[in-house]
């Protein structure tokens, strides 16, 4: 199953206390793709926050991921 997409949907659910990046079809994704909880970010800058919520956005956008493919491999490589 593919869950990349050009359109998601970035909400706050209070109830689990985290920012979620979720599919808009729940056919494709019954669950969030993304969920960065509170403790999470209470401990980054906005800055940080920012960064880090754009970095996974980005990644689940086919377009993004193409046009930063060379820079994505990149940061993979750094990882290992």
């Amino acid at each position: 199953m593919n869950v990349l997409n050009d359109t998601f949907i970035v909400k706050y659910d209070d109830e689990l206390s985290s920012l979620l990046i979720v599919h808009p079809d729940d056919s494709v994704a019954r669950s969030a793709l993304v969920r960065i909880r509170k403790e999470t970010l209470e401990k980054m800058t906005f800055a940080e926050a920012a960064e880090f919520l754009g970095e996974r956005l980005l990644l689940l956008i086919p377009r993004m991921r193409d046009q930063y493919a060379k820079e994505i491999e990149r940061m993979g490589n750094q990882d290992g």
